[in-house]
């Protein structure tokens, strides 16, 4: 497998930010970021995780569809710029990762319990592949942080925006949690589907 679908932003959406989203501020994008910022997964990891029973594993992700109910954030505080500031850096780092297709690397990003969710065993074990860099036709953008909200003392909730060329902007709720000093990425969702234009 090529490149597994690891994540909401990109699943190749074309998304509008109408309504409620639109009134958020937004946190600009952060630039340089860089791939090798995150150390890569070793590659046995993804035995363990294969291997390790859970419900509800499936490989899909939680799309939304023009029908869906009107997303709105979850109550919270508002996060820090501290913490706003590293949600930033990991999804620059992110989106620069997948740019790469340094799987080894998107993954350690992301928690166990996320592949596990969302990938059958067989992906998961895939995401050893040799990288191979998206063209720069194709290449994912991150622009912004629009809101981010504290939901406990170790989760933090944040609505993600990015571009593509082909698709347009892109706007994802995530959920990241704190491990150690890092924050690692538990949920997404593409939460609205609008009338974006790409660019050409």
């Amino acid at each position: 497998m090529r490149r597994p679908l690891i994540m909401a932003i990109a699943a190749g959406l074309t998304l509008s930010v109408p309504g409620a989203l639109a009134a958020q501020e937004t946190t600009p994008a952060m630039s340089g970021a860089s791939c090798e910022a995150v150390s890569p997964r070793d590659p046995a990891d993804f035995d363990a995780i294969a291997a390790t029973p859970t419900d509800g594993q499936s490989g899909n992700q939680n799309v939304a569809t023009p029908e869906a109910t009107p997303f709105a954030m979850p109550a919270g505080d508002p996060a820090s710029d501290e913490d706003v500031a590293q949600i930033s850096e990991v999804y620059g780092t992110l989106i620069a990762c997948l740019n790469q297709g340094d799987f080894l690397r998107v993954s350690a990003l992301y928690t166990d319990d996320y592949l596990q969710r969302n990938f059958s065993p067989d992906a998961i074990e895939d995401m050893d592949a040799t990288p191979q860099a998206e063209g720069a036709e194709t290449q994912t953008e991150f622009v912004a942080v629009q809101d981010a909200r504290i939901l406990g003392d170790d989760r933090l909730a944040a609505l993600i925006v990015t571009q593509n060329p082909e698709t347009g902007e892109i706007v994802t709720y995530a959920e990241l949690v704190r491990s150690g000093d890092n924050l690692l990425i538990d949920k997404e969702e593409v939460v609205d589907i609008g009338s974006a234009t790409p660019t050409s």
